[in-house]
């Protein structure tokens, strides 16, 4: 029987937590161990594993080597789903700007490797893109344009998330068929803050066939003491406004790597205006990951159908990744 995914497009800095047990504590099989269980008791079987280095990548990939078939790489949708039918979990695994360092020529290798997502910015200004607290309103630099074709023509989704308002117009404009994703964002008709994205930029993802995967970190739901039933709004607003294809969840918690985060807040957010120079606690009813099925209860208490839940919960993110990594005609 075909078991239903239930996904995040963007499941926070687990690499980083890898790489930090391993190198600083001699830890073994970290995400199996400290990871797995959480993301069980959540009903997640499917995360996008963002990496930040080539290390990260090589140290997760002997991780799911030595998992004995409870993690497997995904590329294509099929993928995805013969690897949750069998009791594993799918990690679709994702670079960034830190992973290429001012270098493009390891991009290829990376999509042979299975990246499927790219996300271009950390907030601040790197060798290809503008990040959204930065003072000035440049977007691409050339390298970057050259980036973002290169992620248009290998089909990798390209994350806008963090990114500048001109970085992101930029994006759309070089581009013509790139499906564009905001990773871990919410909706500023809520939560008008620069880490998430405007009404426009929401229609534009659509509009390439993308999608907004929304996110629990606090500050960027709203700055009343948040709770399950505002996150549950900002995935109803922007239903609303672009229709249920195009919305899921981007859960990025980081309550496990407080060793590793703490000083990570410093270097991406160095004013503070963001997230306060400090790490918080998460909205009232989800406080952890394995809380996240609470917001699609409140969902359906709130009358979204069946149908459209199934989307929130996964269907959409495979969908997406259809998009730009589709199955081979005859794959089961």
């Amino acid at each position: 029987m075909r078991i239903p995914v239930f996904g995040s497009l963007y499941g926070g800095p687990i690499l980083s937590d890898i790489q930090f047990r391993t190198e600083r504590y001699g830890e073994r099989n970290v995400f199996v161990t400290r990871h797995l269980p959480r993301l069980k008791v959540a009903g997640l079987n499917t995360i996008v594993t963002p990496a930040e280095s080539l290390r990260e990548l090589e140290l997760f990939v002997r991780e799911v080597k030595e998992s004995e078939g409870q993690l497997a790489f995904a590329r294509t949708p099929g993928e995805v789903q013969r690897i949750v039918d069998g009791g594993g979990c799918a990690c679709i695994l994702g670079a960034s700007f830190a992973t290429l360092g001012e270098r493009l020529d390891s991009l290829p290798m990376l999509h042979e490797l299975g990246v499927r997502l790219f996300t271009m910015s950390g907030n601040r200004r790197n060798a290809f893109i503008d990040g959204c607290t930065e003072r000035g309103v440049s977007g691409l630099s050339d390298l970057g344009v050259d980036l973002v074709r290169q992620l248009e023509d290998l089909g990798i989704l390209i994350d806008v998330s963090h990114a500048s308002e001109q970085g992101v117009a930029d994006i759309f404009e070089v581009t013509s068929t790139a499906v564009v994703v905001a990773s871990h964002s919410n909706t500023r008709q809520i939560q008008d803050t620069v880490r998430n994205v405007s009404a426009e930029q929401i229609r534009q993802i659509a509009q390439r066939g993308g999608m907004v995967g929304v996110s629990l970190h606090p500050t960027l739901v709203t700055n009343n003491d948040p709770d399950v039933g505002d996150v549950a709004r900002h995935m109803q607003t922007m239903v609303a406004l672009v229709g249920d294809d195009h919305v899921g969840l981007g859960t990025d918690f980081v309550d496990y790597a407080h060793d590793v985060f703490q000083h990570k807040i410093k270097a991406i957010d160095p004013t503070g205006k963001l997230y306060g120079g400090v790490l918080h606690e998460y909205p009232r009813g989800v406080e952890t990951i394995e809380k996240v099925g609470a917001i699609f209860d409140r969902l359906a208490q709130d009358g979204m159908v069946e149908h459209s839940l199934a989307k929130l919960r996964g269907g959409n993110l495979m969908w997406v990744l259809g998009r730009v990594s589709p199955d081979q005609p005859g794959a089961e």
